[in-house]
């Protein structure tokens, strides 16, 4: 099951990408299969949050970023065909603009693109992520419903460490 029987703590980072781009990966396997996604995964044990985030994006999207910051916590609930999943999902974004090698394979990932994040049909909780780190524009309305018709519960704790004015600037 993938180990989705017990409380996950993850990581997940806004990677910045050439020409006012994010860094897209889409899962391959887990409860958001398919979807696209942010870079991330679980934390290993003794890393720190910020190496998590860096390893995870090297990792998924051939990115290397240094300068992480934390946007914030979002504990995701849901259900899908493994059973319930709970996780801890520590919010990143980047400070360094993130380029996807040529020919790069992500780690459990079946693609990876850098596009502006209404060109592609994103999760709801990364549209949450998106909206909290002011790179896309919509209501919470909508983010609730789009989580609602998903069956997620998505609860949110953000940091004032992150300029969303800053970030929204460099991604256009």
């Amino acid at each position: 099951m993938l180990g989705f029987d017990r409380l996950i703590t993850a990581v997940t980072t806004v990677v910045p990408g050439p020409g006012g781009t994010i860094t897209f990966i889409r899962q391959a396997r887990g409860p958001y299969a398919g979807s696209w996604l942010l870079p991330g995964g679980k934390i290993e044990f003794g890393e720190s949050l910020a190496d998590a985030a860096r390893r995870e994006v090297r990792e998924e999207s051939g990115c290397l970023v240094d300068q992480v910051e934390m946007l914030g916590l979002y504990e995701i609930r849901g259900t899908w065909t493994g059973g319930e999943y709970h996780i801890l999902m520590c919010g990143f974004v980047s400070h360094d603009i993130g380029t996807i090698p040529d020919g790069f394979t992500g780690h459990h990932v079946d693609d990876v693109q850098q596009t502006a994040p209404a060109a592609l049909p994103t999760h709801p909780a990364v549209m949450q992520i998106l909206a909290d780190a002011g790179l896309i524009e919509t209501s919470q309305h909508h983010i609730d419903a789009a989580l609602a018709t998903a069956g997620i519960y998505l609860e949110r704790h953000l940091t004032d460490v992150v300029s969303r004015a800053a970030l929204a600037s460099r991604a256009s």
